[in-house]
């Protein structure tokens, strides 16, 4: 309910993930959720698939769509995330108070940096984050970074670039791995 729409990414070669992805869901009793196909591209030049450049040109479809269809909280995953509690929407409900107004909002994830600051017991302002498997983003914001996400580097590094220049958190405990 907090969010408008919730979106997993996957490519088309990993079934096993794409049914990993699924079995969390269900075990969270999550119903209201797309999946958005992940891509397997090749750097430019060479003839082997690079991993960013695919996972970055699926984060970039997953902010247009949030763009084009204008829902002004989104949630993303990536199908590798897993719930590190079996009461993740209690957790996450009893935690809502207390997270401010966001444009980008981490439910887990790894510092790249040492965060800025801790806002309260629940909410941490980080400088960099290194994981990308659960986090949300509002309209506004995905308008903004849209088309800056391109290929050629890493989703982690060009999310983080928005990070400190935009009102992001982490919330603790985490609820994703």
């Amino acid at each position: 309910e907090y969010f408008d729409k919730i979106l997993f990414i996957n490519r088309d070669e990993r079934p096993d993930r794409l049914e990993h992805a699924h079995a969390e869901f269900d075990r969270l009793g999550i119903k209201n959720y797309e999946r958005v196909s992940g891509f397997t591209v090749c750097e430019p030049g060479y003839n082997t698939p690079n991993g960013h450049f695919g996972c970055t040109a699926a984060h970039r479809l997953a902010l247009d769509l949030v763009c084009h269809f204008r829902w002004k909280r989104t949630l993303i995953f990536e199908d590798d995330f897993k719930a590190r509690y079996d009461d993740v929407e209690q957790r996450f409900k009893d935690m809502t108070g207390s997270i401010p107004e966001w444009d980008m909002l981490y439910l887990g994830g790894h510092y790249g940096a040492a965060p800025a600051s801790r806002i309260n017991e629940h909410v941490i302002k980080p400088t960099s984050m290194l994981t990308t498997s659960s986090y949300a983003v509002t309209r506004d914001l995905a308008r903004i970074m849209a088309p800056y996400i391109h290929s050629g580097h890493q989703i982690d590094g060009l999310l983080s670039g928005f990070i400190v220049k935009c009102r992001a958190y982490i919330i603790q405990p985490r609820l994703f791995g």
